[in-house]
């Protein structure tokens, strides 16, 4: 599992995926420059490379 957010996303946001990472050894979290709530349409290529990774392991 992944959790992801936007850096301009609010702090919120962030303190609580990390969290969850620290609460889920099978949880790992990113947080991406230059996105917020719009990681889906602002980085599908590196949205669709990172889904394509996680499905090979």
């Amino acid at each position: 599992m992944i959790a992801l957010a936007g850096k301009k996303e609010q702090k919120e946001v962030h303190e609580s995926i990390r969290r969850l990472s620290e609460q889920n050894p099978n949880c790992k979290y990113e947080i991406w420059d230059k996105a917020g709530h719009n990681i889906p349409p602002l980085c599908a290529g590196k949205l669709n490379a990172l889904i394509c990774s996680m499905m090979e392991k």
